[in-house]
């Protein structure tokens, strides 16, 4: 599937919905089942669906490239608000199997002035325990986060 979604033509001024229909791809059931991890850090330009972290600048790259090293469960996600801000916003959250300890079960939200300040963020620090090192790091428990890809 991958090597067909990239002979497509991809039409940024229309919503991703309407690109993977094109594409051929299912709308619905694809979240990943070996999925428990997530990291979606905000981007208000286009981005390639294939590799969305190619939009990100080279140090915030580099940084993704070793959390995903260290976490082969996590699935980043770019996000966009409709509204502008001057901070980049982000969320690390965990989704553990049922059974596993709650403390490690979240959704946290992390503000930063510039894309390249999310590097100093310790994604593994909070996957592995939770609220006390979010709140380390200056982020937040959030109590529900919605998602919509329109």
């Amino acid at each position: 599937m991958l090597s067909e979604w990239r002979s497509c033509a991809i039409d940024f001024s229309l919503p991703c919905s309407q690109q993977s229909t094109i594409a051929g791809e299912p709308l619905g059931g694809t979240a990943l089942t070996e999925t428990d991890a997530w990291l979606l850090v905000e981007y208000a330009g286009a981005w390639d669906a294939v590799s969305p972290e190619a939009a990100l600048p080279e140090r915030t790259q580099a940084w993704l490239r070793g959390v995903r090293e260290q976490n082969p469960r996590l699935r980043l996600l770019l996000i966009r608000r409709e509204r502008r801000s001057d901070s980049v916003c982000c969320f690390v959250a965990r989704t553990p199997a049922p059974g596993a300890a709650s403390s490690a079960r979240g959704v946290f939200r992390f503000e930063a002035r510039a894309h390249e300040d999310l590097a100093a963020l310790d994604v593994d620090a909070v996957l592995d325990r939770g609220e006390t090192a979010a709140e380390a790091q200056g982020g937040t428990r959030v109590a529900a986060l919605y998602i919509v890809c329109a």
